[in-house]
């Protein structure tokens, strides 16, 4: 995690180094405005567009798993065979409702890109609530896993994990107020 978190540190900072103005969520995005007579840049903004496109049903594939998990718990039961007959029969509809979350999901996130028009504020809103939320998840699991007596309680990590659960909430709290308050003046 220190090699990632310091590749993605230097991709930051060697990126605002060098393109100091820069003031979009995309790379690719800002060199397209910055040079709108080059092809290269805008077949580079348009391929990374196509490549967004193209892999969102495989970003969308976990928040489905949990989502259809809490709309049709029952659907595992069908899947795997350990519902009766009847219960087979009267939720047919079961096999295909997949599609409700995932075109509601879709649909909702259409909105918030007609709504919110800039890359970067929709970046820093889903950032200060999904990143934070991502970084603080291992923590709540070691504290689940603690409290249900499946792994020794520490005194020392249970301090840092309240400490970094403390901290994630504390930054998407601010966060989301920031992201919210620049979406509002955007707009």
């Amino acid at each position: 995690m220190i090699v990632v978190g310091t590749l993605f540190w230097l991709t930051g900072f060697t990126t605002s180094w060098g393109f100091p103005g820069i003031e979009n969520g995309s790379i690719t995005a800002y060199l397209s405005e910055q040079y709108p007579d080059s092809t290269w840049f805008r077949i580079v903004n348009t391929l990374v567009t196509v490549a967004v496109l193209l892999t969102f049903p495989l970003q969308l594939t976990p928040a489905l798993e949990v989502l259809e998990g809490w709309c049709h718990p029952s659907v595992d039961s069908l899947l795997h065979g350990t519902a009766d007959i009847s219960t087979r029969r009267r939720r047919g509809w079961d096999r295909v409702s997949w599609i409700v979350p995932r075109y509601c999901i879709v649909l909702g996130c259409a909105v918030v890109v007609r709504v919110v028009d800039d890359l970067g504020l929709l970046v820093a809103l889903f950032g200060a609530v999904g990143q934070t939320g991502l970084a603080m998840t291992p923590c709540l699991c070691h504290l689940a896993l603690q409290r249900s007596g499946m792994v020794p309680k520490r005194r020392s990590k249970l301090i840092m994990d309240f400490l970094t659960v403390t901290f994630c909430t504390v930054v998407m709290f601010f966060g989301l107020i920031t992201s919210i308050r620049r979406i509002a003046t955007r707009n």
